[in-house]
């Protein structure tokens, strides 16, 4: 990799929420490698790397900066924000993975936007991985799929919608945007005093 050509690189590791990176036709055809494996091997390539894939906390935070990330990039964590626009049953599904004993959890999908993506297993998810080889590319299967999506949320109703998120969902918070920075400031404060570096 040229540095002279790239500011920086995300290293998206296999947790992060949302749609892969990388334009694989299908989950078979991807290369799933988890963040912090990455982050070292793309740090060799003296480019800046920022580090993306189920960072929710502070200490999180400082583990990818240890291994030669200069930043983080966190989606996931963000969500249950009151400024992040998720809609009402997006929400209300993003709070059970936080608190129930046993979460629904995430699993790549494609049935959605006909891309890669990674979010809060649904009906709609489960019901239609068994066509997943014929699921129309993006942008098509979004834009079929979009009418429903609109329907459901206008509903209340969160078993036919997109929910984006990371594998590290069940430890969201639910916090104004402005105060989840402040903690994870202070979190990423408190572990460099117990691991200095």
């Amino acid at each position: 990799m040229d540095p002279l050509l790239v500011d920086f690189v995300f290293a998206q590791g296999c947790e992060a929420g949302g749609h892969r990176g990388a334009h694989a036709s299908s989950i078979a055809n991807d290369t799933f490698t988890a963040l912090l494996p990455l982050v070292p091997q793309l740090v060799k390539e003296n480019v800046p790397i920022i580090a993306a894939g189920g960072i929710m906390n502070g200490s999180q935070i400082v583990a990818a900066l240890d291994l030669g990330a200069c930043g983080v990039s966190m989606g996931t964590a963000f969500l249950l924000c009151p400024e992040s626009g998720t809609s009402a049953p997006y929400r209300a599904a993003l709070r059970n993975e936080a608190a129930s004993a046993e979460p629904v959890g995430t699993a790549y999908t494609r049935v959605i936007s006909g891309r890669l993506a990674r979010g809060i297993r649904n009906r709609f998810m489960r019901e239609m991985e068994q066509f997943e080889g014929r699921i129309p590319g993006y942008p098509y299967q979004y834009y079929v799929t979009q009418p429903l999506r609109k329907a459901c949320v206008s509903a209340g109703r969160s078993d036919f919608i997109s929910m984006w998120a990371g594998q590290g969902v069940s430890r969201i918070r639910e916090l104004p945007a402005a105060d989840l920075l402040a903690r994870l400031v202070t979190e990423a404060e408190q572990t460099r005093m117990v691991r200095p570096g």
